[in-house]
């Protein structure tokens, strides 16, 4: 849209007053085109372009923008990100309240290049490291999965990164109480008019 954030802001107002557009995207979604970014060695430039419309329908209807025309420029300084390192996987110290990070995840080292053979043996590696630090499956609050458009070494397909969580122990007392910890899932159902309802959640938070 050729504008800053502010600008894209005052612009999806002024839409959502006169079509009544929603600003956050629902009933629909917005989509993205990277121009520039630390990973490219070039950056592309947009000579010319146009608005392409998929499908009119009346309730959901579907448009694109189509790129005619483009070309790369050299950057100012020519830097690109490095790959992501190979001496993984990491640990972070646990913290006063519980949490622990396990970085580095991956499936490398399968014996079949292939991206089934490598979510198998990162699977195996992670199930691993959680009982060589006395965790289990449960404690997983939250997964990264890289696994596309990511700088990741030559023949590596995915990594993972966990969040782990567990209450910190309590004193000896009150442990004989047998307290019971619960988490709670948050599952947010999209608005959209397109997308099934089987999807499953559009998003989901947890509180611990």
């Amino acid at each position: 849209m050729s504008c800053d954030l502010i600008g894209l802001l005052i612009k999806e107002l002024k839409l959502s007053e006169k079509y009544g557009v929603h600003v956050c995207g629902e009933g629909g979604e917005y989509e993205t085109f990277t121009l520039d970014c630390p990973l490219f060695k070039k950056r592309l430039v947009i000579d010319t372009m146009e608005t392409v419309i998929h499908s009119a329908d009346a309730f959901a209807p579907v448009g694109y923008l189509h790129f005619s025309k483009m070309h790369t420029e050299d950057k100012e300084n020519g830097a690109v990100v490095s790959v992501l390192p190979l001496d993984l996987p990491s640990c972070s110290p646990r913290s006063s309240r519980g949490y622990q990070w396990i970085s580095g995840i991956t499936g490398l080292h399968s014996p079949d290049p292939g991206i089934q053979s490598q979510t198998t043996t990162a699977f195996t590696l992670l199930q691993g490291e959680l009982e060589r630090r006395d965790w289990q499956l449960k404690h997983i609050v939250l997964v990264h999965l890289v696994c596309v458009q990511a700088p990741l070494p030559a023949g590596q397909l995915l990594q993972m990164d966990c969040l782990l969580h567990d209450w910190p122990p309590e004193p000896q007392e009150a442990a004989q109480e047998a307290t019971f910890h619960h988490r709670e899932a948050l599952h947010v159902q999209s608005l959209s008019h397109w997308a099934p309802a089987n999807i499953g959640p559009y998003s989901q938070a947890f509180r611990i």
